[in-house]
């Protein structure tokens, strides 16, 4: 088996009826909501997840939203996992989702970055561009 797959939506729905269980599913999954899932499907770009209490809402947690240390990989299949939603993205009807790891992750590592200049032992495993300044870093984080 690949290490990536799609995940199973159990059958497929015309655009009327899962405008419908979008519609619920904003509702019920607004900004800002935690989530409880199981992942169901896994790609290069993120994972698809199912929600425990809305079994008709796909949730899709994208590396975009995994912080940028090359330290954390995707759950697998299977794996239950909490987060927060993020973003609606209605144009394939899916619930954007940071996971609760991600964020734990970004915590710990604010707890040891805690002021500009300081020296910070550790391994370079790529470069980034430095685009943003500490101020807008720093916001990001939340």
């Amino acid at each position: 088996m690949s290490e990536y797959v799609w995940p199973d939506l159990g059958g497929s729905r015309d655009r009327a009826e899962a405008a419908q269980v979008w519609s619920e599913t904003l509702r019920a999954l607004p900004v800002g909501t935690p989530v409880a899932a199981e992942v169901i499907g896994r790609q290069p770009f993120g994972v698809f997840l199912r929600f425990e209490d809305h079994p008709d809402a796909i949730g899709l947690a994208e590396i975009t939203a995994m912080p940028n240390c090359g330290c954390l990989e995707l759950p697998d299949l299977g794996v239950r996992v909490t987060g927060v939603v993020i973003w609606h993205a209605e144009h394939n009807f899916q619930v954007k989702v940071r996971l609760d790891a991600w964020t734990r992750h970004l915590d710990d590592w604010s707890e040891q970055v805690n002021a500009l200049g300081q020296n910070i032992l550790g391994t370079v495993t790529r470069p980034t561009p430095s685009v943003c300044s500490s101020a807008s870093a720093t916001a990001w984080k939340g």
